[in-house]
């Protein structure tokens, strides 16, 4: 028993050291199993959170602009132009310009495009290549003006027969 009480002893003056022990409290170990919490709580700043990490893109290359060559230019050579000459009309057709009688006649290959007159008391009618009314001339000794880009002139006489003459363009 005695033993015992020495054991006691001691052990009482180990942890009676131990409480007042002069080591810094970095060293000193803890058994404490739930935090220490104060009277008042303390908020410090929460951590950043975010979903997903930021992303810094590379920099983008762009080369330096080259000089532009400038090439050496040659000057042309001076060429007169050749003056322009008078080009002689084209050479109507005889039978396109003789005298026609009633009917209906193409332009340019039966009948010349220019003027013409009638004989007595008729019309003419120029059409197109729809075959719609360009132009219409009627009466005594009537003139018509037949353009190249008539398709068709039709010749019409009443009461008596007439002819169409060519006058020219």
């Amino acid at each position: 028993m005695k033993i015992i009480k020495v054991f006691l002893v001691i052990t009482g003056l180990l942890f009676g050291l131990s409480a007042c022990s002069t080591v810094t409290p970095e060293v000193q170990p803890t058994y404490t199993s739930y935090p220490t919490y104060t009277q008042y709580p303390t908020y410090g700043p929460l951590p950043t959170y975010t979903q997903y990490p930021t992303l810094e893109p590379y920099p983008t290359y762009t080369p330096y602009p080259k000089p532009t060559e400038i090439l050496p230019t040659e000057t042309p050579e001076v060429t007169n132009t050749p003056k322009p000459t008078n080009t002689p009309e084209p050479t109507i057709n005889p039978e396109l310009t003789t005298d026609k009688t009633e009917g209906v006649w193409l332009v340019g290959s039966e009948v010349a495009a220019g003027l013409w007159r009638a004989s007595g008391d008729c019309y003419a009618v120029t059409r197109d290549k729809k075959g719609d009314q360009l132009d219409m001339a009627s009466g005594s000794k009537s003139i018509i003006t037949v353009p190249p880009s008539a398709f068709a002139v039709e010749f019409v006489s009443y009461p008596d027969t007439c002819t169409w003459s060519y006058l020219g363009k």
